[in-house]
């Protein structure tokens, strides 16, 4: 709207009020002579001016003010992706790091079998002191590897909470697969297309082109 407004007329009113009083006496004379002089003048005025011409500087202005917003609402566009992308991400931590946590201690479990096994094989004289320290480091990896995975699953669900707004629950593996183009060119050439940071860059070039344009209007004559 604003930019639009070159193209309306501009009104301007006047309104002049002005009081004058004027006394006089004459004395020494024949007869005195004397009076009161008062008048009160009013003028007013209303002028409208239509601009016909302002040197493009109205359509340079409006161009710039429409590239501005597509540039904005490409930005706007960019940030919805960027919360989306966050929450899609969080989503899948969740379920990745549980996952693993479930890998973790079932491969625990397996250990402290096969750690087991060992000892009773030592006890029985089969394996040396050394087989068992080993079997030993094992489990103490293994218990390392579920104390990580625990706190990965702490960390995901924390973000999980924080980006979604409550704490996950019998959260499920996506079943829709994203159809994503084949090639690297296909690729690039859909990104020029629809990456909203691009198509902002693009607008945003426009409208500093019709800035030019209505700075250049400057110079030329106007009519009114």
């Amino acid at each position: 709207p604003q930019a639009e407004a070159g193209w309306r007329p501009t009104v301007t009113a006047n309104a002049d009020i002005t009081a004058n009083s004027t006394s006089t006496n004459v004395t020494g004379g024949a007869s005195g002579a004397g009076g009161d002089d008062d008048y009160l003048s009013r003028a007013a005025a209303l002028n409208l001016t239509q601009p016909l011409y302002r040197g493009g500087r109205t359509i340079a202005d409006t161009e710039t003010a429409k590239n501005t917003i597509r540039s904005q609402i490409a930005q706007l566009e960019n940030t919805e992706q960027q919360v989306l992308l966050a929450a899609v991400t969080a989503y899948l931590d969740v379920l990745r790091d549980d996952a693993l946590l479930k890998l973790a201690t079932n491969n625990r479990t397996v250990i402290d079998r096969q750690f087991d096994a060992t000892s009773k094989r030592f006890e029985v004289g089969a394996l040396t002191r050394t087989d068992v320290a080993q079997a030993e480091a094992r489990r103490a990896r293994a218990d390392s590897g579920v104390i990580t995975a625990q706190a990965a699953v702490r960390s995901s669900r924390a973000t999980f909470e924080r980006i979604i707004g409550y704490q996950p629950e019998n959260l499920g593996f996506p079943l829709d697969k994203l159809e994503i183009p084949a090639t690297l060119d296909a690729v690039t050439s859909y990104a020029e297309t629809w990456n909203p940071l691009v198509r902002a860059a693009q607008y945003a070039h426009k409208a500093a082109e019709s800035d030019v344009n209505s700075q250049y209007g400057n110079l030329l004559p106007q009519v009114a």
